[in-house]
């Protein structure tokens, strides 16, 4: 059960290191999530996930996070966030 919960927190904390990317993806286009949605009823959803774990971070690594868009559609976009650990 331990095992589990851990699982679930490392996938929390993925998720979060990504949303916060795309957020300063957005502000680097010159967009916030918070006028996108007032002004456009645009919100963004995670749908689906899928992670690959390479090599695990460590306390006081340096974490980068390169966002892509993939493809854009009438109701969808898809995005590729790549996290790099930087020793």
């Amino acid at each position: 059960m331990k095992i589990l919960m851990l699982v679930a927190l490392c996938i929390m904390l993925v998720i979060c290191i990504f949303e916060r990317a795309r957020t300063e993806y957005l502000r680097a286009l010159n967009f916030t999530q918070q006028t996108l949605l007032q002004e456009q009823q645009l919100a963004f959803v995670i749908k689906s996930l899928a992670i690959d774990y390479c090599v695990a971070a460590k306390l006081d690594d340096l974490l980068t996070v390169e966002t892509d868009v993939i493809e854009i559609k009438v109701q969808q976009s898809f995005l590729s966030n790549d996290l790099c650990v930087i020793r």
